[in-house]
Order: C-alpha cells, then sequence, then structure tokens
C-alpha cells in the first residue's frame, strides 16, 4: 500500500467520523473508547498498514455505538415519533441526562386527550437524577434493554379550578315591609237639635299593620371543577438492566372546591298597627262613647334560609402504567426490574363550600293606639251625660310577631376521588402482541 493510499483512507476515516457526530444529537464515540489507541504515523509500510486497519477498526466500532444523550441543554425535544432505526444515521443507544421534557407538537392545554409520543431504540440508559417530563400518553419500547434510574412523570393531570359566583349573592338583602294601618275615624258626636236627635258614636278601631314578606332563600354556591386525569406511561424492553429502578407518575388532579351558599334575604317589617279613633262627644241628652281599638301590628317576614354549597369538583382519574417485558424467546425471557414504584392514584374530591348564611326575620308591627273616649257635656252647674272627661279608651293593638330567621345553608357535596390508574407488570408475546 503506499502511502498515498493510506493517507486517503485517513482522510475517508476522518469524513466518517464528521458524518457519525453530524450535529444532531449523535454523539461522537471518544477517543478513549476504542479499542486501538490512535498509533503515530511512521513513514515504514508496515505502520501504515496497521494504522489503515486500526481506522478501520475504530471506524467499524464507531458506527455500531452510535448514540445521542438528551440532556435539559436542548429540552423539549417535540416529536410524535422517535426511531433510532430511522434516523438519518443509525442509533444504537439514547442516554437520558439531567431533567427533560417531551412534548406532542399537536398537544396544547385545549387538547382534551392525550396524544402519544413513541420512542423506539435498541438501548436506554438512565443516568442518575435524570427525569422525563411529558403531558403525552409515552410510550418507550427498548429492543435489547433498559438500565439506569427510570423516572417519568406524567404532567398531564391538573387540578379543577375552584367554583366562582357573583359576589352580590353575599349582599344582604332586606324585602319589603308591611304598609301601616289606617286610623280610625273620630266617632260622631251626639245631636239633639233641629237637625235631628242622635247619640254619639264610638270611635273607628285602627287599621291592621301589612305583614312584612318573607325572605327567598339564597343562591346555590358554584362547583368546583373536575380535576384532569393523567396520561399512560408504558415500558417495553427485552431486559431490564441489572439494579434498574422504575419510577412512574401519573397521578390524576385534585377537584376544585365548591363556593359558599350565598346570603338568605331578611324578611321585610311588620307595618304598625293604626290608631283608634277618638270617642264622639255627649251633648245635654246622649253620653258620650268610648274611643276606638289601636289596630294590630303586622307580622314581620320570616328570614330566607342560607343558599346550599356548593359542591367539590370530583377528582381526576390515575393514569394507566404499565412495565412489560419483550419476549422474542419463549426459553429465556429478559430480566425485570429490580424495584418499581407506580404513583397513580386519583385526585382528591374538592372540598364542599359552605352553607350560606340565614336572613334575618322582620320586625313585627307596633300596635296602634287606643282612641280617646269622647268629651261629656257640663251646662252650667248641671253635669249632662258626664263630667268632661273622656270616654273610655279602645283596646291596644298588640305587636306583630317577628319573623324567623331561616337555617343556614346545607354544605355542597364533597368531590368524589378519581379512580385509581390500572397498572401492569408482565410480559408481552411478539407473536400475538398481549400483554401476560
Amino acid at each position: 500500500m503506499t502511502s498515498f493510499q493510506g493517507l486517503h483512507l485517513a482522510r475517508s476515516f476522518s469524513t466518517f467520523r464528521a458524518f457519525a457526530v453530524a450535529p444532531s444529537q449523535v454523539l461522537p464515540i471518544s477517543e478513549s473508547s476504542l479499542d486501538h489507541p490512535y498509533p503515530r504515523v511512521h513513514r515504514s509500510g508496515a505502520m501504515l498498514v496497521m494504522l489503515v486497519s486500526t481506522l478501520l477498526g475504530a471506524a467499524s466500532s464507531a458506527f455500531a455505538q452510535a448514540q445521542i444523550s438528551w440532556g435539559p441543554e436542548r429540552s423539549p425535544y417535540k416529536f410524535s415519533t422517535f426511531d433510532c432505526d430511522k434516523q438519518a444515521q443509525k442509533i444504537g443507544l439514547i442516554l437520558i441526562q439531567g431533567v427533560i421534557e417531551i412534548q406532542h407538537p399537536d398537544d396544547g392545554p385545549n387538547v382534551a386527550s392525550p396524544p402519544e409520543v413513541a420512542i423506539r431504540c435498541d438501548k436506554f440508559i438512565f443516568s442518575k437524577d435524570s427525569k422525563i417530563l411529558t403531558r403525552a400518553a409515552l410510550s418507550i419500547r427498548a429492543e435489547t434493554s433498559i438500565t439506569g434510574a427510570v423516572n417519568i412523570e406524567s404532567k398531564r393531570a391538573t387540578n379543577g379550578a375552584d367554583g366562582t359566583v357573583d359576589q352580590a349573592i353575599y349582599n344582604i338583602v332586606k324585602r319589603r315591609s308591611g304598609d301601616n294601618g289606617g286610623n280610625g275615624n273620630k266617632g260622631r258626636n251626639a245631636q239633639t237639635d233641629l237637625q235631628g236627635n242622635w247619640s254619639s258614636e264610638r270611635g273607628g278601631n285602627g287599621g291592621r299593620g301589612g305583614d312584612g314578606e318573607h325572605g327567598s332563600t339564597g343562591s346555590e354556591g358554584a362547583s368546583g371543577k373536575r380535576g384532569t386525569s393523567g396520561a399512560p406511561i408504558t415500558l417495553r424492553a427485552g431486559t431490564y438492566g441489572g439494579g434498574t429502578t422504575i419510577t412512574l407518575s401519573s397521578p390524576g388532579g385534585e377537584g376544585g372546591k365548591g363556593t359558599r351558599g350565598g346570603q338568605g334575604q331578611y324578611g321585610g317589617d311588620g307595618g304598625n298597627g293604626g290608631n283608634g279613633g277618638d270617642g264622639g262627644n255627649a251633648n245635654e241628652v246622649h253620653s258620650a262613647s268610648n274611643g276606638g281599638d289601636g289596630g294590630n301590628g303586622g307580622d314581620g317576614g320570616n328570614g330566607g334560609n342560607g343558599g346550599k354549597g356548593g359542591d367539590g369538583g370530583d377528582g381526576g382519574d390515575g393514569g394507566n402504567i404499565s412495565i412489560l417485558l419483550i419476549v422474542k424467546d419463549k426459553g429465556s425471557p429478559g430480566t425485570p426490574p429490580s424495584e418499581w414504584d407506580m404513583l397513580n392514584e386519583g385526585g382528591k374530591g374538592g372540598e364542599p363550600g359552605l352553607g350560606g348564611a340565614p336572613g334575618a326575620g322582620g320586625k313585627g308591627g307596633k300596635l296602634g293606639s287606643a282612641g280617646c273616649g269622647g268629651a261629656g257635656k257640663n251646662w252650667g252647674p248641671v253635669q249632662w251625660n258626664g263630667s268632661g272627661s273622656c270616654g273610655g279608651p279602645g283596646s291596644p293593638g298588640r305587636d306583630g310577631r317577628d319573623g324567623q330567621a331561616g337555617p343556614a345553608g346545607v354544605y355542597g357535596r364533597d368531590g368524589r376521588p378519581g379512580r385509581k390508574g390500572t397498572w401492569v407488570w408482565g410480559y408481552v408475546d411478539e407473536s400475538t402482541g398481549a400483554a401476560k
């Protein structure tokens, strides 16, 4: 082999290495990882042959061990599928370092169901303290192995919003009061003359006061919103390397809190009773009459019930989680992970709203005053039908009853907890695709 030929091959290998680590996410294989260190170039043909042989072996090793590393510096990673075999350069291993986020390009806050992100490679290594965060339904398939401290957390679930209401439902509103009763008419005076002869009349009774209106029940509080559910996470591997630990987390979101029920309306006050009319006056023939009775006061209206508290929102469901071994040879299934922890509880139900405050009852109306009796008649030294004092007074009216306060509103219903997601540990038969 000529020196030119050796130099040409060396340049060709340099070109290959540049292609192998083209600036996607492919890491170059370090020189220290090769089977043979780079030898120093000598002028002898024998050493050139050794150089060519070594470089070709290194090129083959680099191609076979091509890997990519996903780390925080390039996060988030956004794709729907990533297949190591379908990259510009075939990749054999994905190394997860630090905390990274994986997103689906079509996902967003208004997307109801989680879209799937599928990742396939020959091997995966999760470094210590690494973690994958995702909102997607994540599926990872390792044809050969998954190794390291696997930690995947679904960020899909969100807590439900607390209920919201117009704050006006907590304002105090008093219902209309009853009208006051009318006053009684004055009794007719006694009269004896050419116009006629009649006795005095009793004063008219005062009218009863009107009742106050009853308060209405307060408005119902608003219910909390349901928490959203976690997304599924699936791991499939031919084997799980020695000491591999797995933590998969996809809990449901908590339900939102219900709001307090509205304020019950206050009952209206009862109207006051009317005053009794005065009795008619006496004359020389007829006696004076009594005054009219005072009217009763109206009853106060009852206070309204406090409004029912809003219901707590239901918790979201936990995401389904699967850890599976790919069985390609039934005679030698792979090794399960050393430890695994699946955190996919349903979200807690939201707290219910308290019942609203009751409305106070209205005050009863005041009694009406009794009418005064009519005046007696004196004529000189002779007293006619009275001494000039008032006639007997009418009876006083009674106060109206105070309205009763309404009861406090009842609590809203506790939100129901979300369903715990299913979890599967088992085998996948490649011939059927079914988990066992």
